[in-house]
């Protein structure tokens, strides 16, 4: 027996007097050679009732991603078995689902699709296939199916701390060409910034529910994902070492450890895996880490406390335990800190050079040295030898006894090097 949803929109917010012309209204998705789907954020009949009145029974139960004191995320499943003898004409939609408990002047939704090898069939972002459209809810609805005859209704059960329930679907996707993706999504309601929830394509033997489905907090842009320092984990990035690269991490890794580093941004889904490794000059990271089936694998007898960056052109490198990673006897002295050496302007060690700060904010006019701690009086470094194209007008020097103090003339923050010649480089951060 064919099932339709049971779909009532609140009254105050929008009344439904025809879903065909709701329908004109959503532009659908161009047609890509990975992907093909149809994406909407309304949920009337007449636009999902494509996958509730196929083959297979009415959509499944939602299964809950997360909840929070403002919205509880999930997300529902119909795979459409064409029965024609080729799975390769099997369909799946997944509509993701917000309970919300406020009224909101605007609900959009951000998605993008991705899959472990690298490839992005869909880029990260909040608007339609026209590129300016966004992705907005605009009708909230007090009900809707839940599979067969449950129904899930605001106010009531597991909803009852919730007013009504907005959706954003992905519908018709071929299944056996994209299995392999995970559709992500994030969700902004006013001011209020959901976490991000990623849902696998591929679902289980009795199609149910996804393989895999995550959650990401919208704190951090990157994660490394996978078995680290031996339990299955996500690690965020540390932005304070991240420097001008796309993502830093620093974790303990032992034997048998392998992991996928997932981009997650307000622009950007995707995974990147052990091809990162492979680039000219990658002897230090492949001593280290090798290619197993996709992940990054560390290497036997590699076991310790790695630093790796993943660059602008996702090349993955590495700075490996002490004492790269450890504070060494150079320190940052000014206006700062009243020219005295403190631990937070102290340096860390570098393989490439005496000493780097990898993240210090300046102020305008703001004057400071650096100095080395011999044990004795120590040394002072002063004005650069050198200096970036970026900084060259950022900063100058002023006459002091122990040599020109450096003056900052443009506010920011900075990376810096005591380099293996003495000299003092300045890098902004992005």
């Amino acid at each position: 027996m064919k099932k339709k949803l049971l779909l009532i929109a609140l009254p105050a917010l929008m009344v439904l007097s025809g879903c065909a012309n709701i329908q004109k209204e959503q532009p659908k998705v161009e047609e890509q050679p990975a992907v093909e789907f149809e994406e909407d954020t309304t949920a009337c009949e007449e636009i999902f009732g494509e996958a509730v009145e196929a083959k297979q029974p009415a959509i499944r139960k939602m299964d809950v991603v997360d909840t929070q004191d403002d919205y509880k995320i999930g997300y529902q499943i119909h795979f459409d078995d064409k029965e024609d003898e080729n799975a390769a004409n099997d369909v799946i939609s997944i509509r993701f689902i917000a309970a919300i408990n406020a009224t909101y002047s605007s609900m959009v939704w951000s998605r993008g699709i991705s899959a472990e090898d690298g490839d992005v069939a869909k880029a990260f972002g909040n608007k339609r296939s026209d590129g300016t459209t966004p992705l907005a809810s605009s009708v909230v609805y007090s009900s809707l199916s839940n599979g067969g005859e449950d129904i899930m209704r605001a106010e009531q059960g597991d909803y009852a701390a919730y007013t009504g329930f907005i959706v954003y679907s992905i519908r018709n996707i071929p299944y056996e060409d994209n299995k392999d993706y995970y559709i992500g999504v994030s969700l902004l309601m006013d001011a209020v910034q959901t976490d991000f929830y990623a849902v696998k394509i591929e679902t289980n033997g009795a199609h149910s529910s996804s393989t895999d489905a995550f959650k990401l907090s919208n704190t951090k842009d990157a994660y490394l994902r996978g078995t680290i320092n031996g339990s299955e984990q996500f690690v965020g990035e540390k932005a304070d070492i991240k420097g001008l690269n796309k993502a830093a991490f620093e974790t303990d890794f032992v034997e048998d450890d392998s992991f996928y580093i997932i981009e997650k941004s307000s622009t950007a889904f995707k995974f990147w895996n052990s091809s990162s490794l492979t680039y000219d000059g990658n002897t230090k990271i492949t001593s280290c880490f090798e290619n197993n089936s996709g992940e990054i694998k560390l290497k036997d007898g590699k076991a310790g406390n790695y630093r790796l960056f993943l660059n602008g052109e996702g090349r993955l490198y590495t700075e490996e335990g002490a004492p790269y990673n450890v504070h060494n006897s150079f320190y940052i002295k000014g206006d700062m800190n009243s020219w005295t050496a403190t631990d937070s302007w102290r340096l860390y060690n570098d393989r490439d050079n005496r000493a780097v700060s990898h993240k210090i904010s300046l102020e305008y006019n703001q004057e400071f040295k650096v100095w080395e701690d011999s044990g004795g009086e120590g040394y002072w470094y002063g004005w650069p030898g050198q200096k970036v194209s970026e900084t060259a007008d950022w900063f100058v020097a002023k006459s002091n006894n122990t040599g020109d103090n450096i003056v900052c003339k443009h506010a920011g923050d900075y990376i810096l090097f005591v380099n293996s010649d003495g000299n003092i480089w300045l890098n902004p951060v992005d």
